[in-house]
């Protein structure tokens, strides 16, 4: 049956040859190794062991076969690619030819930007003249990688130490016409059969310690039927992440004389054992291991949490901040990978998870971390941003010279007090590897060791590590006196993986690119604790292992053209504003250089996108209606309308003809409560407990913890309180993973189960508190209309919470007069001449101010506490609400946009459930205990006796999804084991 395939195709060659773009009418009419020969076919089937897939013989008219002694290529000249080759070899030689070289066939015209290779490689030929036959074009297929010739490098002569002649057949897999796997079937002499696949998208380099680890592995047998079907697949990549224990610890940063020491070749770069290396305080970090046999930090038990204490008192209170960068949250579930970390984790303590801050982003998230101050506060509210006020474009990468120009590093964007500076002030000394600002004087004042990241940030990983050696060697200082030359006591490091691999990969990446790229910092990491440990430091040094976000998948087909939106609106709108998209953000603002920043037409910018989610996967807020949990509002550089994308999500102005996922498969900059946000933490040392798991918290937060470490009181004289007083984290939240607290936590005082009813300094009614629905009726002014939703908040959610038998709720009207997320008494605005027009008459001799929002705090009968601060919103005839905010740079009203959609869907018809509304709105604008408390200048007791946990519980993050366990019976659920049987059945499609 299988030589009546091959005739049909023989006929076809002979009269119709179809078009091919890479093969030229000579090669296929007159070329004789083209079959036209019935008697050949036999004989080429007992050579080769052909056997054509069913595809090939149902579509016969298709393909094309060509022959030589070395191998058949059934050639898809319909869509001009390689099929499949099929040989039998014997030998594999060692011509000159180099297998890592792109080969270049002149037949076959470059694809886009990429080259050609053969299947059938020259080394496989029985001699010269056969690697001359091998470089037809229909024995190429399009790829520039090496991966292809390496594998069979490795395997082809592994598999002839056993087998004197080995049966090949070959099949590439294509995307967009590019190679990104090929199949490989091998059959030995004995019958044996072995197949795998490979992943052929990125070249890899010479590590001869893995590949001799897969030349002893390969070759376990498959079984493959007469379709070539089997599910094994392999990637290059991953296999030499797996197995690279061995390799050098500094790969791929072998370019680079280790610690002084010249190697000889790449593959022996392993530290030199110079005995006098303790001498001159230069040792390589694995100069233990490599050359005393001793034990890795990876290899050896965890101090007990008495022993974790350091000999030499002068090391006292010495920290090192590390941070690397875009590790997410589930990147731990990669453990076979990251050995360095996971004995960190389990030998030290953790955080359930943290949170970054918004925008999710490099630079404003590195800086959140040592200022303890949301980028809104600090400065760095992007990686790129506009200020009306200064007429300055400005961006974190490089200076702008041209129109609307910027220089961040010398215009004073780098705000707060960084940690840095703190502990230089309280008579330490701080060393900076690398942190973004770590280079600027801020107050004045710097850090003083600190690298430049445009002189070092491209330099190989292991510069950092001796560096960050040599900085803990230095003599201890005493307090006074010139600080250059001595012992820093807060330290911090960077690394740019796995962020990078992120990017080009994405976070989902089976490749092994990104398993690579966590190995490699992990080695790093190795190399950092075995160095402290080779000098006794290992008990001496607190770690502190962060990030500044998370990654995800962003892929061109989720993108959002933003101009056709608005233009469907109104197409002069595009004209009148500035649109600034920034992959996963987009902001909108009044056109460069005209002025103030919201001098446009706020509303009917809104109105050209508000309530488009469902189609377009965005949100649009006037800034000072964004989630306040965000903190992303009171500032010039950010503009007056913000979109918040969904997940996946990312934003252009323009359809891109060039986007290609291909190099760029994720990024981050999403709303921080997404998952794929998260990051974890690490906490190990001498100053911290074993084992102590945190609740989630938020980076904003890692400031006091530094303070904590660096034993920095509350009380300090050489704090700056224009700074202190506007971060958010109150001290002693770390209290339960330090051996030593420095700074307690307080709790809030109040009894509020005495009382039912408060107002603020001014007046305003803000506090209701009920533990039960009847007489449960907060509210306050009659003087006032009531928000749009008030209705279905009376008659739909108080009284479903009750059934839910929860056990308290409180709330009431908050005032963030300035946007800020802070009270202010709304009378010192309008005594201001200026604001008079903010006035908002309630009678001819009384002014009203109308609340911005409305918060809410509800304790389950699990003890959970769920909070969130809505916006308000009058009713639908109010499009909006005269002196909403007034600040130092405006005086607007705001306008609600996508709050209102409900009004579009059901109008004010309280007989619909309103009910999936309030969980999408209280999921969206939830908030942590202590920004209610911030913006309404009281504390809620939430019943903790326990000032430990009272600062715990206020400072609890939230994840989306939590509020469907407060509104788990407003959906028709399944029960436990229905989920457990769905998710099973959900899984069990997707590995079909």
């Amino acid at each position: 049956m299988r030589w009546k395939a091959l005739i049909l195709i023989s006929a076809v060659i002979g009269s119709n040859i179809p078009k091919s773009p890479w093969l030229g009418e000579p090669e296929t009419r007159q070329d004789a190794n083209f079959i036209i020969e019935l008697e050949n076919f036999e004989k080429l089937e007992s050579h080769h062991q052909l056997i054509l897939s069913k595809s090939i013989t149902a579509k016969s008219e298709d393909y094309l076969l060509f022959h030589n002694e070395e191998y058949i290529s059934v050639f898809d000249a319909k869509n001009g690619q390689v099929n499949s080759v099929f040989a039998t070899v014997s030998n594999f030689r060692d011509i000159s030819l180099r297998t890592f070289d792109k080969i270049q066939d002149p037949r076959a015209p470059r694809l886009k930007s990429y080259g050609t290779q053969p299947l059938f490689l020259p080394e496989l030929g029985s001699s010269e003249a056969s690697s001359v036959r091998a470089r037809s074009s229909t024995n190429f297929f399009a790829s520039d990688t090496n991966v292809h010739s390496f594998f069979l490098t490795l395997a082809v002569p592994q598999m002839l130490r056993s087998s004197k002649t080995i049966n090949i057949a070959m099949i590439p897999h294509y995307r967009k016409n590019i190679a990104v796997g090929v199949k490989y079937f091998f059959t030995l002499e004995n019958g044996d059969k072995t197949g795998i696949i490979v992943d052929v998208r990125e070249n890899i380099e010479e590590q001869p310690y893995t590949l001799k680890s897969f030349v002893d592995d390969f070759a376990s047998p498959i079984h493959f039927d007469s379709e070539y079907n089997f599910t094994e697949s392999f990637s290059f990549s991953e296999y030499i992440s797996k197995h690279q224990t061995n390799l050098s610890p500094w790969y791929p940063d072998q370019e680079w004389n280790r610690c002084g020491e010249a190697y000889p070749s790449k593959a022996e770069n392993q530290c030199q054992c110079d005995d006098k290396c303790f001498d001159r305080k230069d040792c390589c970090p694995d100069y233990m291991t490599s050359c005393h046999d001793r034990p890795s930090f990876v290899d050896e038990e965890c101090f007990s949490e008495e022993n974790h204490q350091c000999p030499d008192s002068s090391f006292e209170k010495t920290t090192l901040l590390i941070s690397v960068d875009g590790f997410r949250k589930d990147y731990l579930s990669r453990s076979e990978f990251i050995p360095t970390i996971n004995r960190l984790r389990e030998c030290g303590s953790t955080a359930d998870f943290m949170e970054p801050s918004y925008p999710s982003k490099t630079f404003p998230n590195h800086y959140t971390l040592v200022t303890g101050l949301f980028p809104s506060q600090h400065g760095i509210v992007g990686n790129a941003w506009y200020d009306w006020k200064r007429d300055a474009q400005c961006s974190v990468f490089g200076v702008n010279d041209g129109p609307h120009p910027c220089n961040v590093n010398e215009m004073g964007y780098y705000g707060g007090d960084p940690i840095w500076n703190v502990a230089e002030r309280h008579d330490m000394i701080s060393a900076c590897c690398l942190w973004p600002g770590n280079e600027n004087k801020i107050n004045g004042e710097i850090a003083t060791y600190h690298w430049d990241y445009g002189i070092w940030g491209e330099k190989p990983y292991g510069h950092r590590i001796i560096q960050i050696l040599e900085w803990l060697n230095l003599p201890a200082y005493s307090g006074s006196g010139p600080k250059e030359g001595f012992r820093p006591q807060f330290l911090t490091l960077y690394f740019d993986e796995p962020d990078k691999t992120g990017h080009s990969h994405g976070p989902y990446d089976t490749t092994g690119a990104l398993d690579s790229a966590l190995k490699r910092v992990d080695i790093h990491l190795q190399q950092l604790m075995d160095g402290l440990k080779m000098y006794n430091l290992d008990k001496c040094v607190n770690i502190v292992l962060a990030t500044d976000h998370g990654m995800e998948e962003g892929l061109c087909e989720n993108e959002i053209i933003m101009a056709p939106i608005i233009r469907n609106y109104d197409g002069k709108i595009l004209e009148e504003t500035y649109v600034q998209t920034k992959s996963t953000t987009t902001q909108i603002g009044n056109v460069r250089g005209t002025g103030n920043g919201s001098d446009f037409d706020i509303a009917k910018t809104i109105d050209a996108i508000e309530c488009t989610q469902e189609q377009n996967n965005f949100r649009v807020f006037d800034k000072y209606n964004f989630p306040k949990r965000l903190h992303y509002d009171e500032s010039p550089q950010i503009e007056s309308i913000l979109l918040l994308n969904d997940r996946f999500n990312k934003s252009t102005l323009n359809p891109r003809s060039n986007c290609n996922n291909e190099g760029y498969m994720g990024t981050h900059g999403w709303d921080s409560k997404y998952d794929g946000m998260k990051v974890p933490l690490t906490l190990y040392g001498p100053a911290f407990k074993k084992g102590v798991k945190l609740p989630s918290l938020q980076n904003v937060d890692i400031f006091k913890l530094l303070m904590e470490t660096l034993q920095i009181s509350e009380d300090s004289i050489k704090l700056m309180p224009e700074h202190m007083n506007r971060q958010i984290t109150p001290f002693g939240q770390f209290h339960t993973v330090m051996k030593t607290p420095t700074n307690l936590p307080k709790a809030q005082a109040l009894n509020q189960a005495a009382m039912t009813h408060k107002t603020d300094k001014s007046g305003h009614s803000i506090w209701y508190y009920c533990d039960k629905l009847e007489g449960c009726k907060p509210w306050y002014d009659q003087n006032l209309d009531k928000p749009f939703w008030w209705a279905s908040f009376e008659t739909q959610l108080l009284p479903f919470f009750f059934e839910k038998e929860i056990q308290w709720i409180q709330m009431g009207a908050a005032f963030d007069v300035t946007g800020g997320g802070v009270y202010q008494d709304p009378n010192v605005w309008t005594e201001r001449s200026e604001n008079k027009w903010c006035h908002r008459k309630i009678s001819t001799t009384k002014v009203q101010w109308l609340p911005s929002h409305y918060y809410i705090v509800i304790k389950s009968k699990s003890n959970e506490i769920f909070s969130a601060i809505i916006p308000w919103r009058l009713a639908e005839s109010h499009r909006y609400t005269p002196c909403h905010v007034v600040n130092e740079d405006e005086a607007r009203a705001t306008y609600v946009a996508d709050f209102n959609c409900q009004i579009n869907k059901l109008g004010l018809n309280w007989e619909s459930s309103w009910m999936p509304w309030w969980e999408e709105q209280l999921e969206l604008h939830s908030a942590r205990i202590l920004e209610v408390e911030r913006l309404t200048t009281f504390g809620i007791n939430i019943g903790q006796d326990n000032p430990i946990i009272d600062v715990q519980e206020r400072t609890k993050m939230t994840s989306f999804g939590d509020f469907d366990r407060l509104f788990a019976s407003v959906k028709d659920e399944p029960d436990s084991s229905s989920i457990t049987t769905l998710s099973l059945f959900f899984l069990a499609l997707i590995f079909m």
